[in-house]
């Protein structure tokens, strides 16, 4: 995953300029060749951006299925967790009296976000100010929902965490890095980064542009669709009186 992240990010200037013009193409052929270009590229780099669900895809369902057995094995009051706690917590079945676990589990997975996934050099938060500040209060907020649960859940994600926390240290080591086979981190030109952030601000924009659009369309259709309604609705009153006047002026002439 780290590789896949430095490669993106070494070859993000080439990717935008390419993505660009798949964008801005003035007619269909030229567009389905931009399309096609950028799509060879991504792939002769390996940097097709579905690739990442190829690694966290496992790491979610290994977790939850840890999750789960331990939540399930605690209601269960199984033997083992009863009485293999320590300290405060001696029965792992049931919740921390003390709330310290969830907190100091909260704790570890904020550090990890603080100081891993928020504080990159790389990544999708490292043009983000503001995610890097929201990112480490993120488990804190969760805390509330989670403090009831049994020990061992909280024991299980303290220890993960603490592990994911070491691994992502080593894997910023350079020397480890070159062992690994994990490609060296371009440090772009100041020009070229502010040609990307541009380009950032373009896509932002083009989106924005996009959805007021289809907001516009939306509105446009609905009022048009309101005033058929009202015609279709003033066009049947009307035949609802013409029908009633000729209903009158028939039993008048009933009456004569």
């Amino acid at each position: 995953m780290r590789s896949f992240v430095v490669r993106t990010q070494n070859y993000y200037p080439e990717q935008m300029k390419l993505q660009m013009k798949a964008m801005t193409a003035t007619n269909e052929f030229e567009k389905k060749a931009n399309a096609s270009k950028y799509m060879n590229f991504m792939r002769e780099k390996n940097i097709n951006p579905i690739k990442p669900l190829l690694f966290q895809l496992p790491i979610g369902l290994i977790y939850l299925s840890f999750f789960g057995a331990l939540r399930e094995m605690s209601q269960a009051k199984l033997p083992s967790l009863t009485e293999s706690g320590m300290l405060w917590f001696t029965d792992l079945t049931v919740a921390d009296p003390y709330f310290l676990l969830p907190v100091l589990a909260c704790m570890s997975m904020s550090f990890i976000l603080r100081y891993g996934a928020a504080s990159g050099e790389i990544g999708s938060t490292a043009e983000i100010p503001a995610l890097q500040k929201v990112l480490p209060w993120i488990p804190f907020i969760s805390l509330p929902f989670f403090v009831y649960q049994p020990s061992s859940l909280f024991i299980f994600w303290l220890t993960s965490n603490v592990y994911s926390f070491v691994q992502l240290k080593l894997f910023l080591n350079p020397r480890l890095q070159r062992a690994l086979g994990i490609p060296e981190l371009v440090e772009h030109p100041a020009d070229v980064k502010a040609e990307i952030k541009a380009f950032k601000e373009n896509m932002f924009n083009m989106r924005r542009h996009a959805m007021n659009q289809a907001k516009k369309a939306k509105s446009d259709d609905y009022q048009a669709a309101q005033q058929k309604i009202q015609e279709l609705q003033e066009k049947l009153k009307k035949q609802q009186q013409e029908h009633l006047k000729k209903e009158r002026e028939k039993r008048a002439s009933q009456r004569k």
